[in-house]
């Protein structure tokens, strides 16, 4: 069965939660603690495994931790072009805020992007 196994990676408030199976490793999310809420970045589901339900489980076990530490707020930001991706995240309760972050293309090895990108900030609140 699939198993969420909590690893700390590079300081105390940072989490990475990791969805391992019998294969090993076959999704991940990174948790942050940010003035006492939580963002939630980078979850990451193995492509030929999207659809099994592997992605929900982060969520929910990203929400428990969470709580765990006091959160009643996970944040995001995610590219507004991801239109499906927002999609989903509204389905598991969370919010598009309206607020907006340029998307900052600093690192000029990976070029102009061609279309003007912007992350939308989704959140949810947990009781």
């Amino acid at each position: 069965g699939l198993q969420i196994i909590p690893e700390n990676i590079y300081d105390p408030s940072s989490l990475l939660l990791k969805a391992v199976d019998a294969s090993g490793i076959v999704g991940c999310v990174e948790l942050r603690e940010q003035g006492g809420r939580l963002y939630l970045g980078m979850l990451t589901v193995k492509p030929d495994l999207q659809g099994r339900g592997i992605g929900k489980e982060l969520l929910r076990a990203s929400e428990d931790v969470a709580l765990s530490r006091d959160c009643h707020t996970i944040f995001m930001t995610v590219l507004t072009v991801r239109t499906e991706l927002i999609d989903w995240y509204k389905r598991h309760g969370y919010r598009d805020t309206g607020a907006r972050k340029p998307f900052a293309f600093t690192d000029p090895r990976y070029g102009k992007p061609r279309i003007p990108l912007e992350f939308a900030v989704l959140e949810k609140k947990l009781n």
